[in-house]
């Protein structure tokens, strides 16, 4: 799938990425986000799966809720053939930014 299909598709994602950020923006509160980028370093928990399956999209991130836990959506693409992938992840480990390789 090329050019106007793929816009498309891609448009699709995104709008069911924003679709379902406003719904649990609704639910806890403002989500917050919190840059992914590849770094070279080995990340703690959830981070760490997340690199390694390609998920390096920007996480809309909401936590913590009343339950303790941790919730976070992205939006995802491994390579320029692959097909966009949301992904959800619900934690009880607290998502804070990624340690700075630099410092």
């Amino acid at each position: 799938m090329y050019g106007r299909e793929w816009n498309e598709a891609e448009e699709r994602a995104e709008l069911h990425l924003m679709t379902l950020a406003a719904r649990l923006d609704a639910r806890f509160g403002p989500h917050r986000t919190l840059v992914m980028r590849p770094t070279g370093v080995v990340h703690p928990e959830p981070f760490r799966t997340l690199v390694a399956k390609d998920c390096l999209g920007d996480l809309r991130l909401w936590g913590p809720l009343p339950s303790g836990r941790w919730a976070a959506l992205s939006l995802n693409q491994s390579d320029g053939d692959a097909p966009m992938i949301l992904t959800a992840l619900v934690t009880d480990r607290p998502l804070t930014r990624p340690p700075d390789p630099a410092s």
